[in-house]
């Protein structure tokens, strides 16, 4: 294709006086020397340069898809090694706990995926910023990028996680923790063994963002102990929520609110 253009823009009759182009790949360097013919079609180079980048811009998206479809062959199944556990007794944090699930831990897919990753020419960075809304919390980004030039980016919204008892500063790094496995495990494909006994899966259907924006509020609205809620539902986040449990979850606590209210 870019022989082709080349081609086209040298039939112009206007360049001429252009010195000969070198072959494929060349466009950049007729451009280069367009610029110092003073009759250059100014809207011509323009358009040749914009074509140019497409050029670019498509092959390196082919080059990224092609060796992401040969990393997926590669990317193990990553074991669920860490335990998610909450206080029975939230004023008592270091007391005994009681277990709600296992989920695979951020050092044990770090560990598994970077030198796959690396290997196949990709890698993977996070970004983080506030998470507007009621409760604040994190919005995680992972940017896989590859080195042809093309690059995805995956946003998972985390409310601050202030279970078990946790500051803010805990809270912190716990949700940023959750945000790049959540993240990374969205931007690879990744599947971890037992997927997902934390959120039930198996062709299960979960709440939409919307409701798990709601169940959110209304545990602030009602100033519900998060953990204890999350316990009862046996779930590791509120977006865990089965869509059966939602219904049951949103009376429980509007009926909670509503009590509240009276009094």
């Amino acid at each position: 294709m870019d022989n082709q253009v080349t081609a086209i823009g040298l039939a112009e009759p206007e360049s001429r006086e252009l010195a000969p182009v070198a072959p494929a790949g060349s466009l950049l360097n007729f451009v280069a020397q367009a610029v110092e013919n003073p009759n250059i079609d100014v809207a011509k180079l323009e358009a040749l340069l914009r074509m140019q980048r497409e050029i670019v811009a498509d092959d390196a998206k082919s080059q990224f898809n092609r060796d992401f479809i040969t990393m997926q062959e590669r990317l193990p199944r990553i074991k669920k090694n860490g335990v998610l556990e909450y206080p029975v007794d939230k004023n008592k944090p270091d007391g005994p706990k009681r277990k709600i699930a296992n989920f695979a831990k951020w050092e044990d897919m770090d560990e598994a995926i970077r030198p796959i990753y690396l290997a196949h020419g990709f890698s993977l960075a996070f970004n983080t910023a506030p998470r507007a809304g009621d409760g604040g919390g994190l919005l995680v980004t992972a940017i896989l990028r590859h080195r042809a030039g093309h690059s995805t980016e995956t946003t998972i919204p985390i409310p601050l996680d202030t279970s078990g008892g946790k500051n803010n500063i805990q809270g912190y790094g716990s949700a940023l923790s959750y945000g790049k496995r959540y993240a990374a495990t969205a931007a690879l494909n990744i599947i971890t063994e037992g997927e997902d006994d934390d959120g039930k899966l198996g062709g299960t259907k979960f709440v939409t963002t919307e409701q798990a924006a709601e169940i959110d509020v209304l545990l602030r609205e009602t100033g519900s102990d998060a953990g204890k809620f999350l316990q009862l539902f046996e779930a590791a986040d509120v977006r865990n929520l089965t869509a059966e449990q939602y219904a049951p979850a949103r009376n429980m606590l509007l009926s909670k609110k509503a009590k509240r209210g009276e009094g």
